[in-house]
């Protein structure tokens, strides 16, 4: 009998998210299409292997939140409470940090920007950290210890 392939699959969730978001908007969705995280894993593992019997070892889901937000405050329970309650998740979700400065993006200009041009309110910025290092900490520490034979990355960075 065949030796079953190892597929342990990292997802960092907010450009997983954006990523799927932009995809299906793009191709018409006119109302969010939800991510089918309960049959995510054995999707990917069955891709990642190319036809080789694949074992599922586990699904890692990186996320950050904002909780001065609401929504992001019910996001972190549903991370903690509904995906980590399904089969092989390990759910990590960090505190965003402040950003101190927000500044424009155009590559000559990059002047800070305290206030909504719109409606003058003050902005906010919050800043993800930590969520790249502990994705590839725990990469780099699972397939020392021997813990999976093929690893799917889940990501949209450009880092």
């Amino acid at each position: 009998m065949a030796e079953k392939v190892r597929v342990r699959i990292f997802v960092d969730f907010w450009n997983f998210q954006i990523g799927w978001n932009d995809y299906h908007t793009k191709n018409g969705a006119t109302v969010p299409v939800p991510i089918p995280w309960k049959e995510l894993p054995a999707l990917l593992a069955a891709e990642a292997s190319k036809g080789q019997l694949a074992k599922f070892a586990g699904i890692h889901v990186y996320a950050s939140v904002n909780s001065n937000s609401e929504k992001d405050r019910r996001l972190s329970s549903w991370l903690h409470h509904s995906m980590a309650g399904l089969t092989g998740y390990i759910v990590d979700v960090r505190e965003r940090k402040p950003r101190k400065t927000i500044r424009c993006q155009e590559e000559n200009c990059k002047a800070p920007i305290t206030t909504c041009p719109v409606c003058k309110t003050p902005l906010r910025g919050t800043v993800e950290k930590g969520i790249d290092a502990a994705i590839i900490t725990d990469l780099i520490t699972l397939a020392s210890d021997d813990n999976y034979d093929l690893a799917v990355l889940v990501s949209g960075d450009a880092d």
